[in-house]
């Protein structure tokens, strides 16, 4: 019984365990046997007046014994659907090379990974994230189709895929995938991240080609809700910043200085410091500006300069700020 427990607590590593199982499993074999041939004799000393029960156990004693064979077929094999190969620690190391800022040696690691199992989805995401960092965004691209295909629920790759094709101003696909990212994952910080600055880019476009005011607003309003549904769902800082931060542009495009103020400020009080990614610390810096520029349109300038004297003491030699 302890062991039956001990494998069903352990059941999502299951197969680290097997071993220990089948030496359980073993010398309970070997009990049961025991156990069967003591039987035996107690009813042989017994006399033939026992010879009825003997006969009546051999079919218990048969089926018990064809359950065990049985069982020992279905577990002599590891699950096709464990991955045996060194895939993982090919991505494992890939993500390690990533964190020192060696995205050469990512995409290497990477590339072995999906040699050694062209189907983990996860491998292909990450490479296409090394890929893009490099400035190789076609192959990332083709990196993230795979991925997706591999896995239509990796709403991580879906979300870079959006990112890659809003870079490369293809919003309509962006857009579609973005809905679909929902679909598959309601509850994901990021999908809803996506549609809210989706909504926002398209208002941009919208006014920019002289398209009605009030359709422009409408779909401004339609980013806040989508952003303020990642703003409730988010349960990391990088997400929780960007929300924030979308939100308080979207806020000024309105009108709203006040409220961008806010935003802007709750997005700093989420990640005080510049975040040491390259692709992700310029989106602080501007937020810090955007921050500063509507205190001073808003007459504020007094705090205005209160925030940028103080960038400077904690970052001097900053040009980030004007």
């Amino acid at each position: 019984m302890a062991s039956v427990v001990a494998f069903f607590v352990c059941s999502r590593f299951r197969v680290p365990v097997l071993p220990v199982m089948a030496i359980l499993a073993a010398h309970g074999c070997w009990r049961l046997v025991a156990m069967v041939g003591a039987a035996i004799a107690r009813a042989g000393d017994a006399g033939d007046a026992e010879e009825g029960v003997r006969a009546r156990a051999i079919p218990s004693l048969v089926a018990a014994g064809a359950c065990l064979v049985a069982a020992v077929a279905l577990v002599e094999r590891v699950p096709a659907s464990i991955d045996r190969s060194d895939s993982k620690g090919e991505w494992e190391l890939g993500v390690l090379a990533y964190q020192r800022g060696d995205d050469a040696a990512a995409v290497e690691h990477h590339r072995a990974s999906i040699a050694l199992n062209p189907r983990y989805s996860i491998a292909h995401a990450d490479l296409a994230g090394a890929l893009r960092r490099l400035g190789r965004d076609d192959e990332a691209e083709e990196s993230l189709r795979r991925a997706i295909a591999i896995d239509p629920r990796n709403v991580v790759a879906i979300s870079s895929l959006v990112d890659l094709l809003l870079s490369s101003g293809r919003l309509e696909e962006a857009g579609a995938l973005a809905r679909r990212a929902v679909a598959v994952a309601p509850v994901d910080a990021a999908a809803r991240y996506d549609l809210g600055r989706l909504a926002f880019l398209d208002a941009e476009e919208r006014k920019r080609t002289g398209s009605d005011p009030e359709g422009v607003r409408l779909r401004l309003e339609e980013g806040l809700r989508e952003l303020d549904r990642g703003l409730a769902l988010a349960a990391d800082e990088a997400t929780s910043f960007n929300c924030a931060y979308a939100r308080g542009r979207i806020e000024r495009e309105l009108g709203r200085p006040a409220d961008a103020v806010r935003s802007f400020e709750r997005a700093l009080a989420v990640r005080p410091d510049p975040p040491s990614s390259p692709a992700d610390a310029p989106w602080w810096w501007r937020c810090q500006q955007d921050l500063i520029d509507t205190l001073t349109s808003t007459g504020h300038a007094d705090e205005a300069q209160r925030r940028r004297a103080d960038l400077s003491r904690r970052f001097p030699g900053t040009s980030a700020i004007r």
